[in-house]
């Protein structure tokens, strides 16, 4: 087994990094859920069923937002576009300087889920190491973003069919 001695400590509160991954690891599913539900709900029902539609005006911002995505304008291209911009410089950095625990992306390919964080203690022991932890945990919080993705094309091409 390995000397303990040798290796680095986590930083102070390294017992925060291990409840945020511990959250993530149970959360995972929920959040998936989460996401699916809302963009169902504001993307793809008011374009199947005119009623909830008419409630849907009744609150501007939400209407504003369906009705951008919906027509994929700037909104959806931002929302695509910034969980793609930090899976590039997560890896760009942890290439250049290790995913925290000694996790080598060149070797694995991806990036460690929650339940790996935990299992090899890929804790955080630079503030280098520190900065694409957290840059992770942001990346995991996309998740909601990623399953709204179905429901938004399909409300597309349904709105479109419907105007024609």
């Amino acid at each position: 087994m390995e000397d303990r001695k040798n290796l680095k400590k986590p930083l102070k509160n390294g017992s925060v990094y291990f409840l945020i991954a511990k959250f993530h690891s149970v959360s995972e599913v929920y959040v998936g859920f989460l996401g699916a539900v809302f963009g169902f709900s504001v993307f793809l029902a008011p374009i199947m069923f005119p009623v909830i539609r008419d409630k849907l005006r009744l609150v501007p911002s939400l209407y504003y937002v369906f009705d951008e995505v919906t027509k994929l304008n700037t909104v959806v291209v931002v929302v695509v576009l910034t969980p793609a911009l930090l899976v590039s410089v997560i890896q760009a950095v942890g290439l250049s300087k290790g995913f925290p625990g000694g996790w080598d992306i060149r070797e694995k390919g991806m990036l460690p889920t929650a339940k790996e964080v935990i299992e090899y203690e890929l804790f955080p022991t630079s503030r280098g190491e520190e900065f694409i932890f957290l840059l992770w945990v942001v990346l995991k919080f996309f998740g909601v973003v990623v399953w709204t993705f179905p429901f938004v094309f399909l409300a597309y091409f349904m709105r479109i069919w419907e105007f024609k």
